[in-house]
């Protein structure tokens, strides 16, 4: 689906969002420290054409992400929009 550079000061990683060959969507963080995390998404088309990706199991936050129309990937949680990391 798209790699995206998260910039924000003591975060900098490289997300990854793509399909298995099994059709799992899936989320991967790689930090520059070299760790990574995993984690299995699911998606949900929006109305206006917008892609919503959220946590499978849920989050303790209601945090979610949307991958808008500039490919941009958008981190947003009960509060509104918090982030937008640029597709690299």
């Amino acid at each position: 689906m798209g790699v995206w550079l998260d910039d924000r000061a003591y975060i900098s990683s490289k997300i990854r969002i793509y399909y298995s060959k099994e059709n799992i969507l899936y989320f991967e963080n790689t930090y520059t420290d070299g760790s990574s995390g995993v984690k299995e998404m699911i998606s949900k088309p929006m109305e206006n054409g917008n892609l919503r990706i959220e946590d499978k199991d849920g989050n303790d936050f209601g945090e979610y992400f949307i991958i808008n129309e500039q490919s941009q990937l958008e981190f947003w949680s009960e509060n509104g929009n918090f982030y937008t990391a640029k597709s690299i």
